[in-house]
């Protein structure tokens, strides 16, 4: 398992400020990612899923419950992506496509399904690993 500074360069965040996406819908994790990374200077969108991507823009649920939140995938420096959203249109491994071909390659699947963190990978995603292996880390 990395360190968090291997992981921190690793996905590019070692200078500030960046852009990070994290969609997660285990939402006391996806607190604790962005706020992880807003305390370390960066801008953070966070989501639950995403329901639909319009050209560049993902539009998607966010917290708090009932919001909506749409953001540039064009502008994303670095994601934080769990395999299973809220919403089911999209998963970890179509978005990492999506990222992917928009130029961002700083990806971090975190699944707890080993197989889709291997799809996500495939996908693009750099770094793969249980979820549970990331909270530790960032505990």
């Amino acid at each position: 398992m990395l360190t968090l500074a291997e992981v921190t360069e690793r996905m590019g965040l070692h200078a500030s400020p960046r852009r990070v996406l994290v969609v997660e819908d285990a939402i006391p994790w996806l607190r604790r990612l962005t706020a992880f990374w807003e305390e370390a200077g960066h801008e953070v969108v966070a989501m639950t899923g995403v329901t639909e991507i319009v050209g560049h823009l993902a539009i998607g649920p966010g917290d708090p419950e009932g919001s909506v939140v749409q953001v540039d995938l064009q502008t994303i420096d670095a994601a934080f992506l769990d395999h299973y959203f809220l919403s089911r249109t999209y998963d970890g491994v179509s978005l990492t496509r999506e990222l992917t071909a928009r130029g961002c390659f700083h990806i971090l699947a975190m699944s707890s399904d080993a197989g889709a963190n291997a799809r996500m990978a495939q996908a693009g995603a750099l770094l793969a690993g249980r979820k549970s292996e990331w909270m530790r880390l960032f505990d």
